[in-house]
């Protein structure tokens, strides 16, 4: 197609050209059958998609309880780290989001 299109600013086919050409057309069914997979990748793509906007609200959710927990004192920040585990205010604020 490059090889007839109208040279300009932007490369571009103009519709005479298209209609002169042939296209491959599947049959109906495979056609059917094509939709519903795309159908199906989309579905899953959006609950993926979907699913780690949620994660990513709650992470935020998270990282502002935790820093006003170390704000106002109810964890201590030099000892935290240390643990390898939250203490158990941090436990407690975690449940809360999750309700």
């Amino acid at each position: 197609m490059t090889q007839w299109s109208a040279k300009s600013t932007v490369d571009s086919v103009r519709m005479p050209f298209l209609k002169s050409m042939l296209f491959a057309i599947p049959p109906w069914q495979e056609q059917t059958t094509i939709l519903d997979q795309i159908d199906a990748s989309l579905a899953r793509t959006t609950k993926i998609s979907e699913a780690t906007e949620q994660s990513v609200g709650r992470l935020k959710e998270y990282r502002s309880a935790l820093i006003t927990a170390a704000v106002t004192g109810q964890i201590d920040v030099a000892t935290w780290g240390k643990q390898g585990q939250p203490d158990r205010r941090l436990d407690e604020i975690e449940e809360a989001m999750r309700a």
